[in-house]
């Protein structure tokens, strides 16, 4: 059995190996899951395990329009680590998910920082791919980004890993060439699972 961490998880494993593991033994032996949200009751948890108020807590989180990063264990870890400091959330919604994503990018993980999983992308340049994964999602206003075989592809309503690969800039107009293996690399920006890679033998991200 394979617990893969999605959306709201970290990834036990790397991710490309548990559907490796699935063409070997067949969908019957090896189960692959995603790992759910933290809910309003596991993130008060969290706080009191920090001693901290939850319920003041709790209503930073909701002032601050911060759920979706309070949903998230390393995220959450951060707001945690910001209310014990006794340091003030950034002052706006776009500081306070500039300063998540960029802690998400630095892959402060314990098991990202082992050999052969880091990932050769600093957190600037993959701060600046994410960007370029978000601009293409929203302007060409798909939903997903597909990552299973090509003929099952629907174009209307996904985009394809080359339609994200390309020339990206940084801060300062400096120039990045975005590749495949940038977007699957020890840190990944984009990983497979979500609920419907779950559903069926649909793989998109």
């Amino acid at each position: 059995m394979v617990v893969f961490g999605g959306p709201y998880g970290q990834a036990c494993g790397n991710h490309w190996d548990a559907y490796a593991l699935v063409d070997h033994w067949g969908e019957t032996q090896v189960g692959i899951f995603e790992l759910a949200p933290l809910r309003r009751q596991d993130v008060a948890q969290a706080a009191q395990g920090e001693g901290l108020d939850a319920e003041t807590f709790l209503a930073r989180i909701e002032s601050s329009h911060a759920g979706a990063l309070a949903a998230r264990p390393v995220t959450l870890g951060f707001l945690l680590r910001l209310d014990k400091e006794g340091r003030p959330f950034p002052a706006t919604r776009v500081d306070l998910y500039r300063e998540g994503c960029e802690l998400l990018c630095a892959g402060d993980n314990e098991t990202r920082r082992t050999p052969g999983r880091r990932g050769n992308r600093t957190p600037s340049e993959r701060m600046t791919i994410a960007a370029r994964i978000a601009a293409v999602l929203c302007l060409s206003k798909r939903e997903a980004v597909w990552i299973g075989p090509h003929a099952e592809f629907d174009r209307q309503r996904d985009c394809s890993v080359n339609d994200l690969v390309g020339r990206a800039f940084m801060p300062g107009e400096t120039a990045l060439e975005v590749s495949q293996d940038d977007l699957f690399e020890g840190s990944p920006l984009i990983c497979r699972g979500g609920s419907a890679a779950l559903a069926g033998n649909n793989r998109k991200i």
